[in-house]
């Protein structure tokens, strides 16, 4: 009975997400936040960003303040998706953050062999709990170049009816900045541990993700910037490696339209997004961000996000 249950839960993960790969626990790689999956999911050379928690968390350092806050929600065709993170820097940059996000699913797609008594519509949830630190060490140790790095330690939990998949993960990752910090460069290895059920053994869905990232101003009140991403785990083990990329134009350093796109597992998926920033006070930003993503199999999903910065203001060394 154990085993049909964990079948389901492979099933879900696959069949919602189907580009996040095919096995329980898989949850843990969908991308939850509205900027960055406007980005088609890159962010690993991002850095300033809060949503890092989920994803390189060496990006959280160069947050604009001491205190940071933030929260998505997504409505999805099979479930719903959530996302929250608070952060705070010290005054010498070092950053500690927590974050949980977790998906609420609608009823269980029926036409799969169950035993007899199975219910095609139980209840079912998955949540991720982390804490991280970022250090910016380029700027700690006077460094010619700047360079941060850090490390997540969380919780994973997949829920259908009565069993449940328990894992406990790591994640580390660094960014490097070049050309005045314009050209940035991060590695990311996601979902190191261990986890299951009573009756076996399910491996986290590891990740090693490369990125790169350019910003161009190209005037004062216009900038571009483009991130890119590709999993090198898969392209090591002989398979077409994920790839993630995506476009920014910022205006006036208010209002933000990207586009972004995803290959992976031979479907190919465009998202889009925008968003504003304003200071309610001096030096504390507060944004809303949007952003719109399709799945071949599934159809559209929107997310919408919210951040803001308050506290004193930190010397800000890096860029988002």
């Amino acid at each position: 009975m154990r085993s049909r249950i964990v079948a389901v839960l492979f099933f879900c993960g696959s069949i919602a997400h189907p580009y996040v790969g095919a096995s329980a626990l898989e949850f843990m790689n969908i991308d939850m936040c509205a900027v960055s999956s406007s980005f088609g999911g890159a962010g690993s050379a991002s850095s300033g960003t809060i949503e890092g928690v989920y994803k390189n968390p060496s990006s959280i350092t160069g947050l604009p303040t001491a205190f940071s806050v933030y929260g998505s929600y997504a409505l999805y065709v099979l479930d719903s998706l959530y996302s929250g993170a608070f952060a705070y820097q010290f005054e010498n940059g070092i950053v500690l953050a927590f974050g949980t996000k977790g998906i609420f699913y609608n009823a269980i797609e029926a036409g799969i062999p169950y035993t007899s008594g199975f219910s095609t519509n139980l209840g079912a949830f998955d949540l991720y709990a982390a804490g991280a630190i970022a250090l910016p060490l380029g700027d700690m140790l006077s460094l010619p170049i700047g360079f941060s790095v850090g490390a997540t330690l969380g919780y994973a939990l997949e829920v259908l009816d009565t069993t449940a998949i328990h894992a406990f993960v790591a994640s580390v990752g660094g960014v490097a900045f070049f050309v005045e910090r314009k050209l940035t460069g991060g590695v990311t290895i996601k979902n190191i541990g261990f986890g299951g059920t009573d009756a076996e053994t399910i491996l986290p869905p590891l990740e090693i993700l490369l990125g790169a990232g350019y910003t161009w101003d190209v005037i004062d009140a216009l900038s571009l910037k483009g991130l890119l991403d590709i999993d090198a785990l898969s392209f090591a083990q002989g398979g077409i490696p994920t790839v993630r990329a995506g476009v920014e134009v910022l205006i006036m350093k208010f209002a933000a339209v990207r586009l972004g796109c995803v290959y992976a597992d031979s479907q190919f998926d465009i998202t889009a997004g925008a968003g504003a920033k304003f200071s309610l006070t001096a030096g504390a930003p507060f944004s809303v961000d949007y952003s719109f993503s399709t799945a071949t199999w599934i159809g559209m999903r929107h997310t919408l996000s919210m951040s803001y910065s308050f506290g004193d203001i930190r010397g800000q060394k890096t860029t988002r």
